[in-house]
């Protein structure tokens, strides 16, 4: 059974109580993160969504849905990025190394 998404939304304003918040701690732009709340997270880049994961301590899949079909990230990234969601989802160091730099 497919687990249900987090809202973008409610968990920026669980976190951090208001949009304008986390813009001024995460340094993303207004812009993107209306367009990621109106339109869906799927617009963001691999690089945007490692960060804004980074601010919300929290893993990608969280939000979107990583594997393909066939239990890899081929049809959603390029080859060098799907190997760096790999080891973001399997490596507890990586993923603790990836939050500290995207602060």
């Amino acid at each position: 059974m497919e687990r249900e998404k987090k809202s973008l939304k409610e968990e920026i304003l669980r976190r951090y109580g208001s949009l304008q918040r986390f813009q001024e701690v995460s340094g993303i732009p207004r812009s993107s993160v209306h367009n990621w709340v109106t339109r869906g997270v799927e617009t963001m880049t691999v690089g945007t969504l490692y960060k804004v994961c980074a601010a919300l301590d929290c893993p990608p899949d969280d939000f979107v849905e990583v594997y393909s079909p066939s239990g890899r990230y081929a049809e959603l990234c390029t080859e060098e990025e799907a190997k760096l969601l790999e080891k973001f989802r399997s490596d507890p160091a990586v993923a603790n190394a990836i939050r500290l730099l995207m602060r």
